[in-house]
């Protein structure tokens, strides 16, 4: 009985992509041949795959060879990626949607992202996906994952099924989860890797979405834009750890300790230049505290909100103007070139176009006009004390 040889991909097997060059197949073939030579290793593995290599190049260097071969290649390994055969459908709740229908949305998510259409493979997440994570965030994410890596071919492997799955407060009736084998090019290296993730698609009764599980997404975009564009003699991932430390994750603005380091640029111009300074405090409360004793305590229920008019707020104020968000959740403005009237305008601008009457967060504010006889510290903590009296802004000198 003669035993069927598998089909080998001998663009892996070289570590380039398939629609190479000949000049960059040549150029693989002779950085694996230093690795794994005869000569350089005893190892009977590593000399096994020396066969494949040559076997490989043997293929691919030849052009008519190579065109034959890429026929048989195409029917194995598509261009966009693969998945294994559908399990068949198992017993279901309602509305026939099966693993079938779960894995081809979840393979149509990754062929959007290999296809660079970052708007439909966007449109494929949950809603709760797409209410924390806006359309530009995530093309801003894809793009600079694409900076490093590319994404080369992807394999689905149906893993789990699960009814009534919790994702946070909503309970969704199906959950399949999957395994999906990632090949990525390093555009550093241009070596090619394998790695292994488990994606959730989530069925809410109507459709399958695909759960992103990414957390932290802008971290992350930073992450992948510092590893793509290195800089010589620094770690990037210490500048990553320093870059994070200015931001703060929920609200995505600067941090506390971001505002002090970008504020004494704005201190230093002030006391060469001379121009007006001025600071805003503005301390959030729960609209509906009734007798609670700490209305200025936010709940968790609450930062989504505050997140949301921290957007606002973003949109009310310049460029220029530092906005940032301390741990105790107040919104501190600095307003280079701004004298007290021209603050209080602003905070009145916000007043009026920021706060949603159907907001749970209402805001109070301090604001202060700077002067040289005390520190950034001091500024922000009198405009904080001021900033104590809801339904009101009040001016300091």
């Amino acid at each position: 009985m003669k035993i069927k040889k598998p089909f080998l991909n001998y663009y892996k097997i070289l570590q380039v992509d398939p629609e190479a060059s000949p000049e960059i197949i040549k150029a693989a073939y002779k950085r694996l041949n230093i690795m794994y030579h005869p000569d350089s290793t005893q190892n009977d593995n590593e000399r096994h795959r020396m066969l494949l290599i040559n076997e490989a190049y043997r293929t691919l260097s030849d052009s008519q060879k190579r065109v034959r071969y890429h026929k048989q290649w195409e029917k194995h390994f598509t261009p966009y990626g693969e998945h294994t055969s559908k399990p068949t459908v198992v017993a279901d709740r309602g509305n026939g949607a099966g693993f079938e229908d779960a894995i081809d949305v979840l393979d149509d998510f990754y062929h959007q992202l290999m296809s660079h259409a970052y708007e439909n493979a966007y449109h494929r997440l949950t809603g709760q996906d797409m209410e924390e994570i806006t359309l530009s965030d995530f093309t801003d994410w894809r793009k600079a994952v694409e900076m490093r890596y590319k994404l080369r071919s992807y394999h689905i492997t149906f893993h789990k099924l699960e009814y009534d799955y919790q994702l946070e407060n909503i309970t969704y009736l199906k959950c399949v989860e999957c395994a999906v084998t990632i090949t990525d090019m390093d555009l550093h290296t241009m070596e090619l890797s394998e790695s292994t993730v488990y994606k959730s698609v989530l069925f809410d009764g109507n459709c399958w979405r695909v759960h992103l599980g990414i957390p932290a997404l802008k971290e992350v975009t930073l992450k992948y834009r510092l590893e793509a564009t290195p800089v010589e003699g620094h770690d990037p991932l210490e500048l990553y750890r320093q870059a994070i430390r200015k931001i703060e994750p929920t609200t995505s603005l600067l941090s506390e300790i971001g505002f002090f380091e970008e504020g004494e640029k704005e201190i230093y111009r002030f006391k060469r230049y001379h121009r007006n300074l001025s600071l805003v405090v503005l301390r959030p409360y729960r609209a509906n505290a009734g007798d609670d004793a700490s209305p200025f305590l936010l709940r968790s229920g609450d930062l989504k909100a505050l997140g949301s008019l921290s957007k606002d707020i973003k949109n009310c104020i310049r460029a220029s103007d530092l906005l940032a968000h301390f741990n105790d959740h107040r919104l501190v403005i600095l307003l280079p070139e701004t004298g007290s009237e021209g603050a209080l305008h602003a905070v009145q601008k916000i007043f009026d176009h920021a706060l949603s009457k159907s907001s749970p967060i209402l805001l109070c504010a301090g604001v202060l006009q700077y002067n040289e006889t005390i520190t950034l510290e001091d500024a922000v903590s009198r405009a904080s004390f001021v900033a104590q009296t809801p339904l009101s802004a009040t001016l300091t000198y």
